[in-house]
This record gives C-alpha cells, sequence and structure tokens, in this order.
C-alpha cells in the first residue's frame, strides 16, 4: 500500500468499495471536542491519497459505498451525508425521526438489484431499511429479540494475519486490507485445480505439460501470476496445431488481461480480477477512469480495444473538456484553444453541449468561445439566447441560411425585447428584417406599418395604405386611407429629390446650402456624411475635408475616410485617418495605406490570429522583421 498511517487501522472507521474501488478512513469517528476533529480521508485502492478533510458534523457510525464510487457517512442521528471520490459534499437525507430519537447502534450499506440501500438498527432494536437511496423509501421492520446472533464458519479455512485488517466481500472473493498491504482471498477456480493438481490428465494440464517440455525457459515457479503468464504461453503453443480454431476469444482474453494490468498500476489503483471485470463491463471500466480524471489511459483503452468513438474515445473527450471548462487558473482563451486542439472534429462531441457546461460555470464568454467551434447553428443559437446574447444569436441563425431559425429568434427578441429595440435590433441584420416583413404581410399588417414608420420608408407606407383602403367598406375610410397614401407618395418624392439636391450643391461648393437642405429635410446622418466625404475627396478638397471630419464625431467612422482617400490616390491624406478608427478595424486601415508595421503592431496588441496572417499574407521576402514579430507573437499565443 502506497499510504503511511501511523496508528494503523486502529479506532477508525473504514470502509472499501466494491470492484476494487476507493478506500474511506475515519480515524476516532466518536471523538467530540471540536479543537480536535476526526480527519476522513478518501484513498484509492493502491492507498494513494484522494482527498482528506476535517469531519465537522454530528458521530459516525459507519461508512459505505454507492455502486457509483460515492461515499455514505451514517451519523448517530440516522442522518446521511453523502460525498463524491474527491471528497465534495453532494446531498444528505435522514432515515427517520424514530430514529433521531433512538439514536443508531449499528448500520449497513448494501447493494442489490434496486440500487445502493441502507439499513440500521436503532437503540430500540428496530431496524429502518432503505433499499434504494435514489429513491427514498424508508421501511420499518418489526423489533428484533435481544442477543440473537447468527455465525457460520467454516473449520477448515485458515488464513493467518498479523495486522489488524478490514475485510471486504467481492464477487470473487474477499479483499483483505491492512495497513501495510492489500491481499485478494479467493478460492482456486476448478479450471485451475485441473491444470495444476499433481498428476492432473485434463487437456489443460497436458497442453501446459507439453509446452514446458516444447519451451525449458518457461520452467518457473507457479505462483498465481506467473500461472496465468504460462497457461497463455501454452494456449498461444496448442493454438498452431489447431486448423479449425478462431483465435478470436485467445485475442480478446489477451487484450483484457493487458488492461487489468494496467489499471492495477498503484498509481490507477483499480485491482479487479477478470471475474470482476466481466462482471462491471468495459463500460463502467471507462466511466470509473473518467470520474477520477485517468483521461489518457481511458483513452489509450478505448482505442486498444477499438471501441467505437461514440462510445469511447468522444466520451472521453466530452467529460474531459467539460472539467477543463472549470480550471479558474486558466483564461477563456486557453481554455478555448486547449479544447480546440484536443476535441477537433472527434465524432459525437458537441461544442454546444461543452459551452453550455461553461456557462454553468459562469464563464459566459467562455462558452461564446467554444460555441465558435460548433459547426451546427441549430445548437449555438439556442444557449446564445438562453445566455442572453440575442444579437449574436440573430447573426448565427442568419449565417446558417435556415429561415426557421431565424424566424425562431426573431419571435423569441419579439417577446422578450421592447418595440423600439426590437425594430433596431432587426434593422441591423437585413435578412432577418426582410424574413419578418414577410411574415408581417402574412399575419401582422399593424406591425408592419410600424416597421415602416420606424424605417421612415415612405414609399413602402404609402403601398401600405393603398393596400389597406381596398379591405375598407366605408367610403370616408377608404378615402382617409389614400389621402395618407398621397401624403407619403410625396415624401418619399421629395426625400429623393431632397437628396439629388444635396449631391448637386455639393458638387458646386456649395457646403452651407447643401447642409440647410439636410436638416430641413431630416436627411439620416449617415447618408449626408457619405456624400459630403465623396464629394469632397473628389474635388480634392483635403483640408476642407478635415475640418468636417474633426466637426464631430463621425457616423460612418473613420475607416471610410481612409478608403475613400485611398480611392482618389492620396496616401497622405489617408493617413492622417488611420489613428482615429476604433481597433477592430485598425490593422484594415494600417494595410489599406500599405503600412505594414502598423498593421503588425495592431494585430499583435489585439493578439487576433486571424488579422496577423492577414497582415503576414501581404508581406513580401523585403519584410523579414515584420514576418519575424509577427511568427514570434502567433508563437507565444500558441503556447499561452
Amino acid at each position: 500500500m502506497c499510504w503511511s498511517l501511523r496508528d494503523g487501522l486502529r479506532d477508525s472507521l473504514v470502509a472499501a468499495a466494491p470492484y476494487g474501488g476507493p478506500i474511506a478512513l475515519l480515524r476516532e469517528p466518536l471523538r467530540r471536542s471540536p479543537s480536535s476533529r476526526p480527519q476522513l480521508e478518501i484513498y484509492s485502492a493502491s492507498g494513494v491519497g484522494i482527498a482528506s478533510f476535517p469531519w465537522k458534523s454530528g458521530p459516525v457510525v459507519h461508512l459505505g459505498w454507492t455502486v457509483s464510487d460515492e461515499l455514505l457517512c451514517i451519523q448517530e442521528d440516522g442522518s446521511v451525508l453523502i460525498y463524491d471520490l474527491f471528497g465534495s459534499f453532494k446531498r444528505h437525507f435522514s432515515m427517520g425521526q424514530e430514529v433521531v430519537q433512538s439514536q443508531v447502534l449499528e448500520a449497513k450499506v448494501f447493494h442489490s438489484p434496486y440500487g445502493t440501500g441502507v439499513a440500521i438498527v436503532t437503540g430500540s432494536s428496530r431496524f429502518t431499511l432503505a433499499t434504494n437511496i435514489d429513491d427514498l423509501k424508508l421501511r420499518r421492520l418489526p423489533e428484533v429479540p435481544g442477543n440473537t446472533c447468527l455465525l457460520i464458519l467454516d473449520p477448515d479455512l485458515r488464513f493467518p494475519i498479523e495486522d489488524p485488517c478490514v475485510l471486504i466481500g467481492e464477487l470473487d472473493g474477499v479483499r483483505i486490507i491492512s495497513s501495510t498491504n492489500q491481499e485478494l482471498l479467493q478460492e482456486v477456480p476448478l479450471v485451475c485445480q485441473d491444470i495444476f493438481k499433481i498428476a492432473s490428465m485434463a487437456p489443460g494440464a497436458l497442453l501446459l505439460e507439453a509446452h514446458r517440455e516444447y519451451e525449458v525457459t518457461c520452467l518457473l515457479a507457479c505462483a498465481w501470476r506467473v500461472s496465468k503468464c504460462l497457461v497463455l504461453q501454452a494456449a498461444s503453443f496448442g493454438k498452431c496445431f489447431l486448423t479449425d480454431f478462431s483465435p478470436d476469444q485467445f485475442v480478446s482474453t489477451c487484450r483484457e488481461l493487458r488492461v487489468l494490468n494496467a489499471v492495477r498500476e498503484s498509481s490507477v489503483g483499480l485491482p479487479l480480477t477478470h471475474a470482476q471485470f466481466k462482471q462491471m463491463t468495459l463500460q463502467v471500466l471507462i466511466d470509473r477512469l473518467v470520474y477520477r480524471q485517468f483521461y489518457p489511459l481511458a483513452i489509450e483503452i478505448c482505442r486498444y480495444l477499438k471501441i467505437p468513438d461514440y462510445q469511447g474515445v468522444s466520451r472521453v473527450l466530452k467529460h474531459w473538456a467539460s472539467c477543463k471548462v472549470q480550471q479558474k487558473d486558466l483564461s477563456d482563451e486557453a481554455i478555448a484553444r486547449a479544447v480546440c486542439v484536443k476535441v477537433g472534429d472527434s465524432p459525437g462531441v458537441s461544442y454546444s453541449d461543452i459551452a453550455a457546461k461553461a456557462y454553468e460555470c459562469g464563464r459566459t464568454e467562455l462558452a461564446i468561445k467554444l460555441l465558435d467551434f460548433e459547426a451546427r447553428s441549430g445548437e449555438q443559437v439556442p444557449l446564445l439566447l438562453k445566455m442572453k446574447r440575442s444579437q449574436l444569436a440573430l447573426s448565427k441563425a442568419v449565417e446558417s441560411g435556415d429561415t426557421d431559425l431565424v424566424y425562431t429568434v426573431v419571435n423569441y427578441l419579439k417577446n422578450e425585447m421592447n418595440r423600439g429595440d426590437f425594430f433596431m435590433t432587426l434593422r441591423n441584420q437585413p435578412v432577418a428584417l426582410s424574413l419578418y416583413r414577410q411574415f408581417c404581410k402574412l399575419q401582422e399588417q399593424e406591425t408592419l406599418k410600424d416597421l415602416y414608420n420606424q424605417d421612415d420608408n415612405h414609399q413602402e407606407l404609402a403601398n401600405y395604405y393603398v393596400t389597406a383602403s381596398y379591405k375598407e367598406k366605408r367610403l370616408e375610410s377608404r378615402l382617409s386611407l389614400l389621402q395618407s397614401a398621397v401624403d407619403e407618395y410625396n415624401k418619399a418624392k421629395n426625400e429623393f429629390a431632397a437628396k439629388a439636391t444635396m449631391e448637386a450643391l455639393l458638387a458646386l461648393g456649395l457646403h452651407k446650402q447643401a447642409e440647410q437642405l439636410y436638416r430641413d429635410f431630416r436627411v439620416p446622418d449617415k447618408r449626408y456624411w457619405w456624400l459630403k466625404l465623396k464629394s469632397l475627396a473628389e474635388k480634392e478638397e483635403w483640408e476642407e475635408l478635415e475640418k468636417f471630419s474633426k466637426s464631430k464625431k463621425s457616423p460612418i467612422g473613420y475607416l471610410a475616410f481612409v478608403e475613400v482617400c485611398i480611392k482618389c490616390n492620396n496616401k497622405y491624406e489617408a493617413k492622417k485617418y488611420v489613428s482615429k478608427v476604433t481597433p477592430e478595424q485598425k490593422v484594415k486601415a494600417h494595410l489599406a495605406v500599405s503600412d505594414l508595421e502598423g498593421a503588425a503592431d495592431a494585430a499583435i496588441e489585439r493578439r487576433n490570429e486571424a488579422e496577423m496572417g492577414a497582415v503576414l499574407s501581404r508581406c513580401s521576402a523585403s519584410d523579414r522583421l515584420v514576418i519575424d514579430r509577427l511568427n514570434r507573437a502567433r508563437a507565444g499565443a500558441a503556447k499561452k
């Protein structure tokens, strides 16, 4: 055993889980001094420490394990506290008020086809039973007569034990755990007796003897572990003489024994026998390795035994990623990169599931980064809506090209947002707005009118009034709607005329008159700024253009100034506006004026892989210094 127990197992409660499971040890469980509390320790079956913490609850009568490696701590008052393998508290339940009053004398944890159960005897000599702790139903049994017991001994069984020990019943034997070692006591199977007993004439014994004669080097002591090696060698030797023998069972057994040897290593601590392994099943073994976070070993076993990805490697990777997103010492960027590299395109692993786990842990930004790796928009959108990232959800739905998904998001936004914000959000997504207009034409005519009003779309508003007039039966109502249509048609015509007049005034250099027209007709800011920017650049009025850029914050941004100046072949003027561009557009602006160093600085500062790649694609062989800087920055980001 790897542990070092100074006082051995004396004055301790000890419980070991079946199938070579973990060991729990509580020293001096009835100690009540608040200044010196009992220590609850959890070890692997090989004695490697897993968890340790002071026991702060009431006196413990019994410890036991569930079939899923959860620790049950049964207290004197009938409370049962449940901890996971790593010592984290999960939940608790009570065995009833009657137990609280009469206290627990003795308790046992047992396993049955119904699940893990608990049985206790109270101070009033009454039994209380729960056959399945996951579906708690308490049963009271009649009073038990005092001084009654049942003991069964086998007079032929002798096994000397020097130190205090704990006996744990297993499927095919008894685990004997002491402070220094662990042994498995089991009856030698009949098939092994037939092979190894003196003068045996069983086929297996004869084959083994033939192999010994054939290979003298295998004359080894017939220890239990070595015997397996001898028997396998003999079986391999014997099958060479058979023509119609399928080697599948032999190969399968060899693979299983190799897996068992791997999990029996002290660093893993799962001392399973082959019979226990077969009863447990391979899937449960993989689950136990994953639960203990032995991910590389679990993946290696899955690949070695050729388990289908969705049952094996992908399932392990999914669990690994779910644990990875909970690591608080790593940044969102580092975790997202690590998950992407490790998981890749593994079948059966959903990035949206991993992102959902990150969101549950309070890491919303990490969840968004992980969703970028999710290929299925239908999986991205619901989680984004749950995270209240509605605009991003709408963008993803539009990118997917799935109209049903777009309608789903639009309907969600309509119910969650106020009317003004809802319309403004749709205005930023033309595809979604177009689909919503189609829906409104069929279902919500009044909403369609509000949309046209919001957009100042006088032409379509006029068309709406004309269509609506045909549905009116009263002449006065119909005339009123048609008059509204005439008014809107006039506004639409005037708006078009105002735009054309403004372009003409700006071309003539009559800026004050153009600005007055812009105010009178309430021309949108963006439209006016674009018209004036193009006009001043085409006329090469650079000084006037610079004054205009400083008049107020540009509603069209400053990248537009850079691009228009470049279009008019004036790189010198374009460079004046690069510093005013937002950080997200800095790289694009520097590249527009052929400033590779500035573009590299901006990309490195933002640590943006795509932007660094864009700058590298523009570099030539003469830009070696810039290329080296970018490559170093990319390598540094990859290490993090």
